[in-house]
Parts: structure tokens; C-alpha cells; sequence
């Protein structure tokens, strides 16, 4: 009974730690662990440091749970170090989003980040949709009042609240205000795109209009990448895809900022990846089974490529419950062909293991949190791996095995 009193507590709770004067922290306390490892499945990925010879853009979009804007703050600053992007604008800016419908779609706050050297910029957007989904489940919130949570237990308790904040939002982006969803993702990426820094308003509820204008001397010197997390990952990617189609359909600068984002390499690290859970009941993508028509420079379709290559870097813990690799044969279940991806898988462990006498245990819902406190994780963004350098692997808990392109 003590072992499962332990476990059901780790397993909903924030972290163990939560106790730290408690009977349970001491009872781990007292318990071996094991250290963390890592498998990484990968050809080789830039990552963020080789692209500081020009502006880099990153927009980060979250997951499940209630966020509210300057969540990623702590993250944020973890990248900019080991960046050299040490000196910060004292303001940022945030732009209420809007759809082409005029509604509200959540908030994107952009910071901006220089070298003091080199004078080279990190623009830094973060979206929060929270804003969306908060109102739906807020009819939940009954079920966690006094009236009848009081004779709950308390790790039930704490169970409720957890996956009342968290389940319905995957739900819900099945639902009408998906498409909300989806919109703050494409409205955001039309700003991060469309715009320099110097040319963003201050704070302004307005919509960006994909095609209607490109900051063409932005574009040619700009890279662009992309991390998500979770159920943002899912959002994110159909958001690529609908920028793939608006873009085909539109004339004039549109089209010269499109043969500018063909020859661009973007990367996107999706950190508990959850793509082939969120995958499961959906039509496959629009252009399936055409990469090498696509991507491949001799290919019937090249010129109707979105990007040059999109790397795909999905992280996953094997402790995470909802969190999932991606099969690199099976990047046409998820990806439109024409945003030309490859995929590659990092499994590492973001939570010790702890031997309970009866078995071993890690906390799933740490290792659903924990990407972005974890060294590993933050390396990989940074540097990535270099191509047929098996130095380049940033632990020595890491073994890399290194794909053959095609």
C-alpha cells in the first residue's frame, strides 16, 4: 500500500520534490537512481547556433494546460546564452492576433535579442492561445469546487485539476474553435515572416494578411525556426500547411517571397511529441507521397516546394506518457510532401528513474515538463549535430545513430 501510495502521488503531482520535507521525498531519498540517457535517430540538424551569421526568428507555440504570455521566459533565456544573444530591448512587443474574421485569437509577445559584438538579432515571438480554450473549460470548473471536490481525496484532488486544464484541449482543436487555434498559429508566423523587428507595431489587435505583403530584404537575410510543445507541434504543422496553400494562390510579391522561403532550411523542435496520438482519426496531409517530386532538385514538383527541407526533431521521453517518436519512413503521414521534411527522433530520460524496491518509477508528468529545463535538450536547439561528427553529441549519456540520407 505504501508503494502505491507513492506512485499515485509522483504520477500527479508537479514533481516529487513537491514534498521535500515529506515522508515521500525521504522515501526517494533513500533510493538508488539511475542516470539519464539518450538515443538520437538523425542524419544531422544545423541547429540555431550556425544561423546566427543573420537574424534568427523563433517563434515558440505551447501545448496543453492554461498558459498565460511570458510563459516561456525562463526557456527563452536559456537559448540566448550559449547564443551570445546577451543584451535584451528593455520593452517588448505584443500583438493582440486576429483572424481574418475578426477574432481574437490569442497574443503574441516578441522580444529582441543582440550580440553586442556582432550586432546580429535573435527575435524571439511567443504565442499564447490559452485564450481560446480557457472559456470552454471553464465549465468544468464546478466539478472542483468546494461543493464537490471537499470529499475528494487529495491526490485525486490534484488529478482533476490537472486533466480538467490539460484533456480538453486537444478536444477542443477537434471542435469549431480549432480553427482559432490553427489561426493564431498561421497569424503568427505571417508576422515573424512579413515583418523586421523595427516594422512591428508596439501592441495593435490587427490581422496579417498572408501574400498581401513580404518584407523581401527580411526574408533574404532572416532564418527561421520553429519549437513547440505537444499538442502546439500539431498546431503548428497544419499551420505550415495552410501557408503552403494560401501562398500557392497568391500572385505578385508573394510569389518572390515564396522563391525566398524555397531556398530557406527551417527546423522545428517539437519537444513531448505527440503527432502520431494527434494524428489518429485525421485525413493525411493534401500532397502525400511526394517528397522526392517535391524536395529532390531534379524532382517533376521542385518548384512548388514550400521550403528547401524542413527538419523535423521530435523529442520524446520514454517516462513520458504522452509523448511519442516519429517513424522517419513515415514522414507522409503527417507532413504535406511539399514542406519537404525530415525527420529525426531524440528519446531521452528528463527525470531520474527511482528504483522503489518493487520496480522502477519516473515521475511521467516531470518528464512531460521537463524538456525545457533539461542541458540536453537546450544543446541539441543550439548546436545541433553535425553531419558524420559523432563528437558533436552533446552528453556522454548520448549515443547518436546516424541515418544514411537517401
Amino acid at each position: 500500500m505504501r508503494h502505491f501510495i507513492l506512485l499515485i502521488a509522483c504520477l500527479f503531482l508537479t514533481s516529487c520534490a513537491s514534498f521535500g520535507r515529506g515522508m515521500i521525498q525521504g522515501f526517494l531519498d533513500n533510493k538508488s537512481e539511475q542516470p539519464p540517457e539518450c538515443l538520437i535517430w538523425s542524419a544531422g540538424f544545423p541547429g540555431l547556433a550556425p544561423l546566427n551569421e543573420h537574424t534568427i526568428k523563433i517563434l515558440l507555440v505551447h501545448g496543453v494546460g492554461n498558459h498565460t504570455p511570458g510563459h516561456s521566459t525562463a526557456f527563452m533565456l536559456a537559448l540566448t546564452q550559449p547564443l551570445g544573444m546577451i543584451r535584451q530591448d528593455r520593452d517588448y512587443k505584443e500583438i493582440q492576433l486576429q483572424n481574418t474574421q475578426n477574432q481574437s485569437v490569442g497574443t503574441l509577445r516578441i522580444y529582441r535579442f543582440t550580440n553586442p559584438d556582432t550586432n546580429k538579432q535573435m527575435i524571439f515571438y511567443e504565442l499564447t492561445w490559452s485564450a481560446i480554450t480557457f472559456p470552454q473549460k471553464r465549465l468544468l470548473s464546478y466539478d472542483t469546487n468546494q461543493e464537490f471536490s471537499a470529499p475528494r481525496a487529495l491526490f485525486n484532488k490534484e488529478a482533476k485539476k490537472y486533466l480538467n486544464d490539460t484533456l480538453p484541449d486537444p478536444l477542443i482543436y477537434l471542435g469549431p474553435d480549432g480553427q482559432k487555434m490553427l489561426d493564431s498559429a498561421v497569424q503568427s508566423f505571417c508576422w515573424m515572416t512579413n515583418y523586421t523587428y523595427d516594422e512591428l507595431p508596439e501592441t495593435e489587435n490587427t490581422t496579417c494578411h498572408i501574400g498581401a505583403r513580404a518584407a523581401i530584404n527580411s526574408l533574404k537575410n532572416d532564418n527561421f525556426a520553429f519549437i513547440t510543445s505537444s499538442l502546439g507541434s500539431r498546431i503548428v504543422i497544419d499551420a505550415l500547411q495552410v501557408v503552403a496553400h494560401q501562398i500557392a494562390l497568391s500572385n505578385g510579391e508573394a510569389k518572390t517571397a515564396l522563391s525566398l522561403l524555397q531556398q530557406k532550411e527551417i527546423m522545428i523542435f517539437m519537444l513531448a511529441n505527440q503527432l502520431p496520438l494527434l494524428q489518429m482519426g485525421r485525413t493525411k496531409p493534401e500532397n502525400q507521397g511526394q517528397i522526392s517530386a517535391f524536395c529532390s532538385p531534379t524532382g517533376t514538383l521542385y518548384h512548388e516546394r514550400l521550403f528547401k527541407k524542413l527538419f523535423v526533431i521530435a523529442f520524446s521521453d520514454p517516462n513520458d506518457l504522452l509523448s511519442y517518436a516519429l517513424e522517419p519512413n513515415t514522414a507522409d503521414s503527417y507532413f504535406d510532401s511539399k514542406l519537404c521534411p525530415e525527420i529525426s527522433n531524440v528519446s531521452l530520460t528528463t527525470t531520474p528513474t527511482t528504483n522503489l524496491g518493487f520496480g522502477d518509477f519516473a515521475n511521467p508528468l516531470a518528464a512531460h515538463k521537463n524538456y525545457v529545463k533539461n542541458k540536453t535538450v537546450i544543446n541539441l536547439i543550439v548546436n545541433g549535430l553535425k553531419k558524420g561528427y559523432n563528437s558533436s553529441v552533446p552528453s556522454a549519456f548520448c549515443r547518436w545513430i546516424e541515418l544514411k540520407e537517401k
